[in-house]
């Protein structure tokens, strides 16, 4: 029947969503709570936690606002794969197009930094990244975005969905962990090994 065939396409889509949320999730956790924070410590010393991460938070939220250009330039050369890639780097140049969702992202960024530290493993971090990645995809899904509603400057200017809100969400869940933290909830921040277990840290 058509229920049947709806319910089924619903549960297709949500396992594609589920996946790939994952599958983002994995990629960008490793190398931005893995591989960049561990690059910029060894750079600067041990104790640099927080330039850590706000340098790979920064370097995040600039990745996620690049947009790819538009057309296919016919003549193709060796360099046009560089071509693309810096005419990819054009939306920087306008900051107040999506400063909303730079923000939001960079919180965000900085929200699984300190989750990643204060566990010390990146599985918290893989987990609630996959979780926001497939609930973005979900709302998207089962909701029509409406440009003229009287707060639709809350949704983000990038992608129409992380903006103003989420940053304002993202804010206060990073203050609340910043009171724990600083009630020595945890021991220490000390670097521990990418996906290591919570016994670890000492």
């Amino acid at each position: 029947t058509r229920e049947q065939i709806q319910v089924f396409s619903f549960g297709v889509f949500l396992l594609s969503a589920l996946v790939s949320g994952a599958l983002v999730a994995l990629a960008e956790e490793v190398l931005f709570r893995g591989v960049v924070p561990e690059v910029i410590r060894r750079a600067f010393g041990a104790s640099s936690v927080f330039l850590a991460g706000c340098l790979s938070s920064l370097a995040y939220a600039c990745i996620h606002v690049l947009a790819a250009p538009v057309g296919v330039d016919v003549d193709v050369t060796p360099w046009s794969g560089l071509g693309v890639v810096l005419a990819s780097t054009a939306p920087l140049g306008t900051p107040s197009d999506y400063w909303d969702s730079f923000s939001a992202l960079f919180l965000l960024g900085l929200g699984l930094c300190i989750v990643r530290y204060a566990t010390g493993s990146l599985m918290w971090c893989l987990g609630l990244h996959a979780a926001f990645v497939t609930s973005i995809r979900v709302f998207k899904e089962l909701t029509l975005r409406d440009s003229f509603n009287d707060y639709a400057y809350l949704a983000g200017g990038s992608d129409h969905f992380i903006g103003i809100l989420v940053a304002g969400w993202l804010l206060m869940l990073i203050a609340a962990a910043g009171v724990y933290l600083s009630r020595g909830q945890i021991r220490s921040l000390r670097p521990t090994p990418l996906l290591s277990r919570r016994s670890d840290v000492t």
